[in-house]
């Protein structure tokens, strides 16, 4: 009588060998979703791999989705900047500048591993959610002359302050 091992009855989904009752076990999902150097239209996102297992590296995957208020329904798209990512192996390719988004608005990510095999892609990992920065109009704007402005009236300074926000890294546990 067949005993099935621990890695058997563990493994959930996958290609069952008829002859030895094994499976091949997908890719775990990456460890993490990251973010890191935010501007008003752009955000570096990066991601830790998970084991490999009996996966075939082909590729990763990196999704965002604008979080709006008014649509119920986001839909998950690939970033500009973020497009065939893992080209110089699993190793490599593990972080993207996701560009054109828009400023002030909410998102999310999400990034998994894509095998030769479909059905042993890794499962999704979400990131938290990030709010792009809002720059702001100056409040105050001074122009200064440069020089006697009844000799040159064409040049002057403008001078304004606005507040700086430091960049933070979110991540997902």
């Amino acid at each position: 009588e067949f005993v099935p091992t621990e890695s058997v009855l563990l493994c959930v989904r996958g290609e069952f060998e008829p002859k030895t009752f094994q499976c091949k076990l997908p890719a775990m999902k990456p460890d993490y979703v990251l973010f890191g150097k935010p501007t008003p239209l752009e955000v570096d996102v990066t991601w830790a791999s998970g084991a490999g297992n009996d996966c075939i590296f082909s590729a990763w995957q990196l999704q965002a989705r604008h979080l709006s208020a008014d649509d119920g329904n986001s839909t998950w798209f690939e970033p500009v900047g973020c497009s065939g990512l893992g080209s110089n192996g699993r190793a490599s390719d593990t972080t993207c500048t996701a560009k054109e988004l828009l400023e002030g608005e909410t998102y999310d990510f999400r990034a998994r591993e894509v095998c030769q095999q479909p059905d042993l892609n890794s499962d999704w990992q979400f990131s938290q959610n990030i709010t792009m920065r809002k720059v702001e109009a100056p409040q105050k704007i001074f122009a200064i002359p440069v020089d006697d402005v009844t000799e040159n009236p064409s040049q002057f300074l403008i001078a304004y302050s606005v507040q700086c926000v430091p960049s933070l890294v979110l991540f997902n546990t």
